[in-house]
């Protein structure tokens, strides 16, 4: 496996960079242990039975509320100054809710500019905590969120009750998709994300210990020992651990790619598409939505390693210029060619290997040719292209490739980055045949089959003709 392909797989699996706290001895401390929460089941059961004004108005100090009041804060607990906040990751800042006269007094705005901050997202409700610091405006919020907006900082609003947890997994999956499409496509590197709420250790350390769960594919149980690592007291009840233990197990049956490594049900195309469109978003979601993305990689470097590649270019989640419409014409490479190839030669390298030694990354096949230096040798190359997908047998070697990518397809977010730098057609082709061949229905019954042989020479019209009998809507 080259270093220079790691590299680029990798950039398929971008994550945030998790430098634990002073808060948490990582060293000491066993991760995957099951987090507790920070209030016995006496003390949970009495907040969620009381109504919240009337918490805020007992407990919370009013206008010497510590967190509505800066002179109690230490520095380091002031990442933007005028607000008690900590840096969680490099692109992630947890803060309490901005008091205006804060905003103005310490410039808290400038200072966003100054340190790339451009996203707010809010996790309080519109009169929360009325009777802390110097109260709301309009009876809704403790600042303007105009006057964020108008200095180009966007809003996003997910409120939900203080100490309470969000009412679905759905919701929370389209929030930490909203995280993701902050931090990764539209203005990464140097946006950072913030959450806020009162004092922005409950509902906030739970949106991002789910963020880090969906990104980092961490476990929950980390993730929340992470968060409290940076942020002390973070993800305070039990049932907000919970809620984050919940969420890694929502995200299970999302992350399958291959069921039979998986403890998954078998799934039918119109189930794995609508699981791809709930974890997609942006312009993968738009262009992927009648194609799964693992057939649309495969194919498209199928198309690469057949010299097509000056006709294509592979969308990521920071690629929104980009046109998918070429992708499918690689499935009109027919199965049926005769097979010339009397045995697959697997790369030399990896003979003698067993299948523990076998690199996880892509491999480089002896037949791929770098460059074109004339017609016939793009011809020789599809006529390869062709014969690995006719082939119905590989080496030991290549079958042990398959099943390793197939585990990792599964188990990492970063295994398409790979897929995308492989070099042996018949690795691909086999990958690609056992997806298809573990759906649950076929994608292609015999009777539409028939309809669409029937236009072998005006591929729109079979198209449209399968889709209109199949009851499918038509994707051009």
């Amino acid at each position: 496996m080259l270093a220079a392909n790691d590299e680029e797989a990798e950039k398929e699996c971008i994550t945030e960079s998790l430098e634990w706290g002073t808060h948490i001895d990582k060293n000491k401390t066993d991760v995957n242990e099951n987090p507790s929460g920070a209030y016995n089941k006496l003390s949970e059961a009495l907040r969620q039975s009381f109504p919240h004004e009337a918490t805020c108005s007992m407990f919370c100090g009013g206008k010497k509320c510590k967190y509505c009041c800066c002179d109690t804060w230490k520095d380091d607990e002031q990442a933007v100054k005028g607000l008690y906040s900590h840096w969680v990751t490099e692109n992630i800042l947890a803060m309490s809710r901005p008091i205006t006269k804060y905003v103005k007094q310490f410039d808290i705005i400038s200072q966003f500019k100054r340190l790339g901050l451009t996203a707010i997202i809010n996790l309080q409700l519109p009169g929360e905590h009325y009777s802390c610091g110097d109260g709301l405006h309009n009876n809704e919020f403790s600042y303007r969120q105009q006057d964020f907006m108008d200095a180009g900082i966007f809003f996003y609003n997910f409120g939900w009750d203080d100490f309470g947890v969000v009412e679905s997994m759905t919701e929370m999956l389209d929030m930490v998709k909203v995280m993701q499409f902050a931090v990764t496509e539209e203005r990464w590197p140097f946006t950072v994300t913030l959450e806020k709420v009162h004092w922005a250790v409950c509902r906030t350390g739970v949106l991002i210990g789910c963020f880090l769960v969906f990104q980092n594919r961490v476990t929950a149980n980390e993730a929340v020992h992470y968060v409290r690592s940076r942020r002390p007291g973070s993800v305070q009840t039990a049932p907000q651990v919970k809620c984050v233990q919940d969420f890694e197990r929502f995200l299970r049956p999302y992350r399958v790619v291959f069921h039979t490594h998986a403890d998954c049900p078998a799934f039918n195309l119109t189930q794995f598409l609508s699981r791809q469109k709930g974890i997609l978003h942006g312009f993968q979601a738009r262009k992927l939505k009648f194609l799964p993305k693992i057939i649309y990689v495969i194919c498209e470097r199928l198309l690469q390693l057949a010299k097509k590649k000056e006709l294509l270019h592979i969308p990521t989640d920071k690629s929104v210029a980009v046109e998918l419409e070429t992708a499918p014409s690689a499935l009109r490479i027919s199965r049926t060619i005769q097979n010339t190839n009397d045995g697959v030669s697997s790369d030399p390298s990896l003979d003698g290997l067993s299948l523990d030694e076998v690199p996880d990354g892509p491999t480089t096949h002896r037949h791929s040719i770098n460059g074109i230096h004339g017609q016939g040798e793009v011809l020789e190359e599809v006529n390869h292209i062709c014969q690995a997908l006719a082939n119905e047998k590989l080496s030991t070697q290549d079958s042990q490739l398959v099943t390793n990518y197939e585990k990792k397809l599964n188990g990492r977010g970063c295994g398409l980055g790979y897929l995308r730098q492989e070099n042996n057609p018949y690795v691909l082709s086999q990958l690609l045949w056992n997806w298809l061949n573990q759906l649950k229905d076929p994608v292609l019954r015999a009777q539409y089959a028939e309809l669409m042989f029937d236009h072998v020479e005006d591929p729109h019209t079979a198209l449209e003709k399968w889709t209109k009998a199949a009851g499918l809507p038509l994707c051009t």
